[in-house]
C-alpha cells in the first residue's frame, strides 16, 4: 500500500497525530461479538452504536481508532426509531480522518479492498458527496471513492476511473452500499444487489491524502448534505456470504 490522496473522502490534507493502539484483547472481544466487525480484515468500522445522540463529537472507530474529526457543528441525532446518525449540514459538517493512516490508504490496481456505507433517514440529497475522494477533485485521479450524483445515478471513483451506476431502487433510506474493488474491477452492491461492474483503468500517485466523510477539497472545501449511520473497511474484496452478514447486521 502507499499512501494517496469517498461516501468518504480522501482530500490531500495532513494530520501529524498517531493513532492510537487499541488492545489486542479488546479487538479480539469486539470482532468476536459483532458479526461486521468479525469478517476477516476490517480495518476501521465507524458505527452508529457508539455515538450518543445529541453530542457533537469526533467519531472514532473501533478497530483501530482511527479518528475521524468533527467539523463544523455536526451532532449525532436520533432517527425517531431507536437509531442514532450524523446529520451533515452541507454548510461546514465533515468528518476527517487525522493522520492519515496507512491501512485506510490503496493504490489503484494494486490493493484490493471493501468500503462500506450505510445511509440514515435523511437521504442526501443530489450532488451528495458520501464517502472517500482521495485527491480533493471530481474529475482526476481518486485513490477510492463514492457518491451519489443524483436521484438516478451513484457514482464510484477509483484511480483514474470514474464510473456512473444507475440506480433503479432511488428510496435509499437506510440503505447499504458496498464497493469492493479488486486489482481490476470495481463491483458496487445497493442492498446486496450489483449495480455495475466497472473496470478500472488507471491509477493515482497522489501521496499523502486523508480520509473524509461528507466533504471534499479542491482548493475549496465542498460539503455535503444528508445522513450516514455506518462506514466500515475491509483489506480485500468481502464475498457474498459476507455481503449479506453486513446486510442483516448493519
Amino acid at each position: 500500500m502507499r499512501i494517496t490522496l469517498i461516501l468518504l473522502f480522501f482530500t490531500c490534507f495532513a494530520y501529524g497525530q498517531t493513532p492510537e493502539v487499541v488492545a489486542a484483547s479488546w479487538l479480539q472481544a469486539n470482532q468476536q461479538s459483532d458479526p461486521v466487525d468479525g469478517i476477516p480484515n476490517c480495518v476501521a468500522s465507524w458505527r452508529e452504536d457508539d455515538l450518543t445522540a445529541g453530542v457533537t463529537t469526533d467519531w472514532t472507530d473501533r478497530i483501530n481508532s482511527f479518528v475521524a474529526v468533527a467539523k463544523g457543528g455536526i451532532t449525532a441525532s436520533s432517527d425517531g426509531s431507536g437509531g442514532v446518525q450524523f446529520d451533515y449540514d452541507g454548510i461546514d459538517d465533515a468528518h476527517n480522518v487525522d493522520s492519515n493512516p496507512l491501512q485506510l490508504n490503496f493504490l489503484p490496481q494494486v490493493d484490493e479492498y471493501t468500503v462500506v456505507v450505510k445511509y440514515g433517514s435523511v437521504v442526501p440529497q443530489a450532488i451528495i458527496r458520501t464517502v472517500a475522494y482521495t485527491n480533493g477533485s471530481d474529475t482526476g485521479n481518486y485513490q477510492y471513492g463514492l457518491r451519489r450524483e443524483n436521484a438516478s445515478t451513484y457514482r464510484t471513483y477509483v484511480g483514474g476511473s470514474l464510473a456512473n451506476n444507475s440506480l433503479t431502487d432511488q428510496n435509499l433510506v437506510n440503505d447499504i452500499f458496498i464497493m469492493t474493488v479488486s486489482t481490476t474491477t470495481i463491483n458496487l452492491y445497493q442492498n446486496n444487489v450489483l449495480i455495475n461492474s466497472p473496470a478500472i483503468a488507471g491509477s493515482t500517485s497522489n501521496p499523502a491524502c486523508t480520509l473524509s466523510f461528507m466533504a471534499v477539497t479542491n482548493g475549496t472545501e465542498f460539503f455535503s448534505q444528508g445522513t450516514i449511520r455506518d462506514v466500515v473497511i475491509y483489506s480485500r474484496v468481502i464475498n457474498a456470504t459476507e455481503r449479506q452478514t453486513i446486510q442483516d447486521n448493519l
